[in-house]
């Protein structure tokens, strides 16, 4: 979708950083399954579909006009976007109390959170339940590596992270050691001398008091591996940017 709306020229800039986890791997059909959409739709799809912008196909979504007018298409809809929002603001309350959703919580509060033993029982059968019986889908792995691919085609800078989880996480998961080994083979490994491409990986940020659930870093660890991705990242922004400014010789 960034692509489409960008000029060949505003795309050479691209850095794209994807941060993945055994998570984001899971079955097609198990992940979104049939009984409320087609058979492979995602959210994404279906929020295209939604306000009629783009149409199915058998490879997926495309604009029903020419994508110049796309910009105007979106500008007609804010009205109904604009209004969505204020119906959602004045339900929520409502919302949380009909499906009985705790509030969110704050920072503090998260900095505060020690997880129980049954609180990692829970994850972990949440977990299974989502992953399915197929567990960490190649196939998934396969569609992230011909993105990758597409990407560093393009000449367009691509970092790729590993997300760290706690070491409860990490050593009860059945996902996570297959994960790794199939992110390592089919992602960081293959990709590693292709002009454009890095990796980052923080298996040291693993402490459990550092997490306030099964993924989720609290506060101060999110600042240090925010810190340690903004170094890998800067570098390479600061020359796509130069590059361009600078123009053909």
């Amino acid at each position: 979708m960034v692509h489409e709306v960008q000029s060949a020229a505003a795309q050479a800039t691209d850095t794209w950083v994807i941060g993945i986890w055994f998570g984001m791997f899971i079955d097609t059909d198990q992940r979104w399954p049939r009984n409320d959409r087609q058979r492979g739709d995602t959210d994404i799809d279906t929020e295209l579909y939604r306000y009629g912008l783009y149409r199915r196909t058998d490879s997926g979504p495309v604009p029903v006009l020419p994508i110049r007018f796309l910009p105007l298409e979106v500008a007609l809809i804010r009205p109904y976007l604009m209004l969505e929002k204020v119906a959602r603001d004045w339900t929520e309350g409502l919302r949380y109390a009909l499906f009985i959703r705790p509030p969110d919580l704050t920072d503090s509060e998260r900095e505060r959170i020690v997880l129980t033993a049954q609180q990692k029982q829970d994850a972990l059968e949440y977990w299974r339940q989502s992953m399915g019986p197929s567990g960490v889908s190649m196939a998934q792995m396969g569609l992230l590596q011909e993105t990758i691919s597409r990407l560093l085609a393009a000449h367009q800078r691509v970092v790729l992270v590993d997300l760290p989880l706690p070491k409860w996480h990490r050593e009860a998961s059945p996902y996570y050691q297959p994960y790794e080994r199939a992110a390592r083979a089919e992602l960081f490994d293959y990709f590693s001398n292709r002009p454009g491409f890095t990796g980052l990986s923080m298996p040291d940020l693993d402490g459990d008091q550092d997490y306030s659930d099964e993924v989720h870093a609290k506060l101060h660890l999110a600042r240090i591996w925010t810190e340690r991705l903004a170094a890998v990242i800067e570098p390479r922004l600061c020359s796509a940017v130069m590059s361009q400014l600078s123009g053909p010789a």
